[in-house]
């Protein structure tokens, strides 16, 4: 990267998917490169142009916006689209977005420049749709829940997307808001936070019950 950027052959990052077509050539001949080198980065490229709303999101750098953050967006509006034209109003509303993050994202939104790169960068890839949550009679509808610690037979994506299939909210911090706080091994400062507001504490077996 740095090396084609010192070339003025990337100069925005849209730059990258056309970058084989403009300069494939000239980089067979870089010291290092050859035929099999600019298949390599052309298959790389081509596997890039697919990507899911939630990683899109973080990877264009809104202030504040985090993988969480980034992951709550795409639950909640769906596509990119709606995101970017969502309001102040509608981003307050998000349980887990505050009144600074949400004047973030709107600033980001309304910015020209990252408008047009944001643009650039839809002309050349495919920003795949979210889920959004649309359980209505789930066992946790609208139940805030914390996870911490280490899970026995789930990853934290895993138990994310069971929650959140369930109709719970997940969020990443305890506070006095929270219902639940789903416990695993090595639980520590969410558990102690959790235990001092007398939140309910669960295990996986709650869970699992639950799916029966």
């Amino acid at each position: 990267m740095e090396l084609f950027i010192d070339r003025g052959w990337i100069k925005t990052p849209a730059d990258i998917f056309t970058i084989i077509a403009r300069h494939g050539d000239a980089i067979k001949n870089l010291d290092g490169f050859g035929d099999k080198s600019v298949l390599n980065l052309n298959a790389a490229i081509e596997g890039a142009r697919k990507i899911d709303l939630h990683r899109f999101l973080y990877a264009i750098g809104i202030p504040d916006v985090g993988e969480v953050t980034a992951k709550l967006l795409a639950k909640t509006f769906g596509n990119m689209d709606r995101v970017r034209h969502a309001t102040y109003g509608e981003l307050l509303v998000v349980d887990g977005i505050g009144d600074t993050m949400a004047n973030e994202i709107v600033s980001f939104f309304a910015d020209e420049h990252n408008n047009r790169v944001i643009d650039e960068l839809l002309n050349q890839i495919t920003v795949i749709d979210a889920k959004t949550n649309t359980n209505t009679d789930g066992p946790l509808m609208g139940k805030k829940i914390v996870l911490t610690g280490t899970l026995a037979n789930y990853t934290r994506d895993e138990m994310r997307e069971l929650l959140e299939s369930m109709g719970a909210r997940v969020q990443s911090s305890v506070s006095p808001k929270t219902d639940i706080v789903l416990a695993g091994a090595d639980a520590g400062s969410k558990l102690q936070r959790a235990t001092e507001l007398n939140i309910p504490i669960w295990s996986e077996s709650d869970i699992e019950k639950l799916k029966k």
